[in-house]
Order: C-alpha cells, then sequence, then structure tokens
C-alpha cells in the first residue's frame, strides 16, 4: 500500500480518541454518493472514494488529513488515471517532460504547480 498511514479508523481508548490500522478495503463507490466515514458503510475507514462520469470524488477526515495532506493521494489518482485514459511514450528522446493538466482541474488542490513524470510524454490532447 502506498500511503498506510490512510488506512485507519478511528476509536475511543480511556476518553481520548485515537487511531489504529484498519485492514479492511477502502470503499470506492460508483455512483458519486459519499459515504458515511468511519462506519461499517465506509468499512470504518476515514477515507472513501467515488466517481461518477468523469468526477472523482475523495471524502476524508480531517482527523487524518486536511487539503494539503490528501494531496499526494490525489495526484497519484489523477497519475493514474491520465496514464490509463492517455498511454504514454516510453521513448528515450521524451525524458523528464511536465504534465501540465489544466489549472481549473488543479485550482485549490495543487496550487497549480506542474506534476513531474520521469521518462513520460503526455499527448497534447491535455495541452
Amino acid at each position: 500500500m502506498r500511503y498506510p498511514y490512510f488506512s485507519v479508523r478511528l476509536r475511543t481508548k480511556e476518553e481520548s480518541y485515537v487511531l489504529e490500522e484498519n485492514e479492511k478495503p477502502f470503499v470506492i463507490s460508483e455512483d458519486g454518493t459519499p459515504k458515511c466515514l468511519n462506519s461499517k458503510e465506509s468499512n470504518e475507514h476515514l477515507l472513501a472514494f467515488a466517481f461518477k462520469g468523469n468526477r472523482i470524488f475523495i471524502d476524508v477526515s480531517h482527523f487524518i488529513a486536511d487539503g494539503n495532506g490528501i494531496a499526494p493521494v490525489t495526484q497519484t489518482l489523477l497519475y493514474y488515471y491520465i496514464e490509463k485514459r492517455y498511454p504514454f511514450s516510453d521513448s528515450p528522446s521524451s525524458q523528464n517532460h511536465i504534465i501540465r493538466i489544466p489549472v481549473m482541474i488543479l485550482a485549490g488542490i495543487f496550487g497549480a504547480k506542474p506534476i513531474w513524470i520521469s521518462g513520460r510524454t503526455l499527448p497534447e490532447v491535455l495541452g
């Protein structure tokens, strides 16, 4: 697992809240509906994913991360989506290119910073 520290559940212990490891799978909803975090509906996770059409939704509890803390997960999801949707060239001449995702997508997520991907190129369709 790439981000094991997000695979936790919230418990109470001696009048305190504690995070403990959660080995259940993350919930991924295909209908875009949010899941109640830290419940059976989300397999007791504090993080859940959904998608509908061309939109991805991430529900995250502030017990484990804020917007900046979840940004690496979001970047990873976008990377794998783009890699599947738009096959990259593995040619030696395509080293250290920058993927520039439209600012509208990035606004408020990554501060519109480019994502570096060594040895890969992105089709011109994303500009």
